[in-house]
């Protein structure tokens, strides 16, 4: 069962009721009709028609998509411009199964062609595509024997250096470097596919374009590649659950801070930095405060924290490489630390190294540069009256909510909530004692626990 990975484009039309020409105008309303010179011009609902052309209006009512053809002409050219409006885009199966075409002339001007655009027109053999055509997008020639030929010249069919098609290629595929788009779908379901061999020149690999390549294990992203679409890379399709699912024994080879780490980081696929044995940083930085989040690295049995100070890197704080906790950025297991009591609108360039056989590894490839944020302080005060306590504590602008937590049994633990637009507390009944007690603002959909270590509030029961 196929499963074609769609492109969207949304098309804003115009909301009235018209009809131009020698027809009559509805009596819905009475409209004044703008640039309307030609032979055919009407309006139905949801889109225009002009000839066998029925189109929309986008970017403002300033330029044209086509949506549907109607004729059963052979020879088809495309207007560049209706009624003084630039055609820019043939939408999602314009074309798509029209039975007599057999050429197609698309103007300069058209960016882009959209999914299965002229797919099915089975005698479709001559196609002229303008180099303004920067997107074409899955199966817009699918089933046409236009695709069929250049398929017999080259099964990497490359059109205005976008790899449009490579669904009948085999083996190891070296894709060459002219290529600066993979195209949407455009090695979808070739189990003959081997390996691919991508350039430096490719910046974009669209959704698909290497779905349920069985037979590949193994791919090498470039460090230029700055977008890769949904299910592009490691996904198949399962049959028997209808759903997207990772291939197995894969792996995806790319470099440190590039797309290709984080398509695979995110989608949780196997991956190998290239030319790089430093961990990967991800930084978050809070009120007062950066929390460093980074990959796990083979063979290390610390971490150091270090920070650039004086034109020197001086180590920190270091952590057990066995300590893995999970914190959402991006929400994967991996190792985490917080520094704190920075100056906030201070940068920082800092960087995590490893311990490798009893030496720090001196590799700071991976240094980022921080700025904290300005802190929350909340100014907690506290009153006791008998067995129960009374938070306050002021408003802080950017607040969705506080928490009042409490420090027992070696831990914080959240006691209480209020909304943004509460700011005191009443504690139950409380046995004599001495307590650790501090409020944390929700900012961001996460409570700022960057204080309550260093700054809790001491409250004794008597």
């Amino acid at each position: 069962m196929k499963k074609r990975i769609i492109s969207i484009v949304s098309a804003a039309a115009a909301a009235v009721t018209l009809t131009f020409g020698t027809g009559v105008l509805p009596t819905v309303c009475e409209v004044t009709p703008i640039k309307a010179n030609a032979s055919t011009y009407a309006y139905n609902n949801s889109y225009y028609v002009y000839d066998d052309f029925r189109y929309k209006f986008i970017d403002q009512d300033e330029t044209v998509t086509i949506i549907k053809y109607t004729g059963k002409d052979e020879e088809v050219t495309i207007p560049a411009e209706i009624n003084g409006y630039k055609v820019i885009e043939i939408e999602y199966e314009a074309f798509e199964k029209c039975k007599t075409i057999t050429s197609v002339i698309i103007p300069e001007g058209v960016t882009y062609i959209g999914d299965s655009a002229f797919s099915g027109c089975e005698k479709l053999a001559s196609v002229t595509i303008p180099k303004s055509v920067k997107v074409i997008s899955s199966d817009a020639f699918e089933n046409t024997a236009w695709l069929n030929e250049q398929r017999k010249a080259d099964p990497l069919v490359i059109v205005n250096n976008i790899l449009i098609d490579g669904r009948t290629a085999s083996g190891d595929v070296v894709i060459p470097d002219t290529v600066k788009i993979i195209g949407s779908s455009s090695f979808y379901n070739n189990s003959e596919l081997t390996s691919v061999s991508i350039p430096d020149s490719v910046t974009e690999i669209h959704g698909g374009a290497f779905f349920n390549c069985s037979s590949m294990r193994s791919i090498t992203i470039p460090k230029n590649v700055s977008f890769i679409g949904w299910y592009a890379i490691g996904y198949y399709y399962d049959d028997s659950t209808t759903d997207e699912k990772l291939q197995k024994n894969f792996k995806v080879y790319c470099y440190a801070h590039s797309e290709g780490f984080t398509y695979a980081y995110s989608k949780k696929l196997n991956y190998e930095i290239i030319g790089c044995k430093a961990p990967i940083i991800y930084s978050e930085t809070l009120p007062g405060a950066v929390m460093l989040q980074w990959t796990k690295a083979s063979g290390v049995s610390q971490y150091g924290i270090a920070c650039y100070v004086n034109g020197k890197w001086k180590l920190l704080d270091t952590l057990p490489a066995g300590n893995f906790y999970t914190y959402p950025l991006p929400n994967l297991p991996s190792p985490y630390y917080v520094l704190k009591n920075l100056k906030y609108g201070t940068q920082y360039k800092v960087a995590v190294v490893g311990m490798v056989n009893g030496k720090w590894d001196p590799d700071f490839s991976n240094a980022v540069t921080v700025t904290p944020d300005a802190p929350h302080d909340l100014k907690e005060k506290a009153e006791v009256k008998g067995s129960k306590f009374k938070l306050t504590w002021t408003a802080d602008k950017e607040a969705e909510g506080y928490a009042v937590a409490v420090f027992q049994n070696d831990r914080w633990k959240i006691v209480g909530k209020t909304s943004a637009d509460k700011t005191s507390y009443i504690s139950p009944d409380l046995p004599a004692g001495t307590y650790n007690v501090a409020v944390a603002a929700k900012i961001n959909g996460r409570y700022d626990t960057t204080h309550i270590q260093d700054q809790p509030l001491e409250i004794t029961i008597s």
